[in-house]
């Protein structure tokens, strides 16, 4: 039992004492530290935006439709906006 509480305490000081996996986790929590396991630390952001509703839709849409990007200007920052068309 002590042991396992020492591995857990542990193994959140290499975390948090590494500058890169606590950003991961600060952004995407335990998940996002699995996927630095498996992936690379340099992959985390990919997996995220690969594996986002948005991108789906996107890839989805560029299959059967077209997709229109604008950018808009509100309060000192672009945001940008994405209009999908479907064909048939």
């Amino acid at each position: 039992m002590i042991f396992l509480q020492f591995k857990e305490v542990n193994r959140a000081h290499s975390i948090l004492s590494d500058l890169t996996k606590r950003n991961i986790y600060d952004n995407y929590g335990s998940l996002g530290l699995y996927i630095a396991e498996q992936f690379g630390e340099e992959n985390v952001n990919a997996y995220f935006l690969v594996t986002s509703g948005w991108c789906k839709v996107r890839f989805i849409c560029s299959l059967y439709g077209r997709a229109f990007t604008f950018y808009v200007h509100e309060k000192s920052t672009w945001h940008s906006v994405s209009i999908f068309v479907w064909y048939g």
